[in-house]
């Protein structure tokens, strides 16, 4: 039988095992670089008329810190399941 409680305990100890190596494979892999960037293009064209976004599993806070800074009349927030990320955040 599915045990939720469970699955969501191994995912975060996933992503906070992951969060040691995390920066520095989103700011040298080339394959991650090339879809973040396809990702920043394509989500930039759908926030013209957006005043709040939310991003469900954000990770350290990249994608939010860039559409910050470049969308500075939008409130962004992010959660993530790993409280590591969330301390790496800026």
């Amino acid at each position: 039988m599915f045990d939720e409680d469970e699955y969501y305990k191994h995912v975060e100890e996933y992503y906070d095992f992951d969060s040691i190596t995390y920066q520095s494979r989103l700011e040298t892999n080339k394959i991650l670089l090339s879809m973040r960037e396809d990702f920043r293009k394509i989500t930039s064209r759908y926030l013209a008329n957006v005043k709040n976004v939310l991003e469900i599993g954000c990770g350290t806070g990249v994608d939010i810190e860039f559409f910050s800074k470049n969308y500075s009349n939008i409130s962004f927030i992010g959660i993530d399941i790993s409280q590591n990320m969330v301390n790496l955040s800026s």
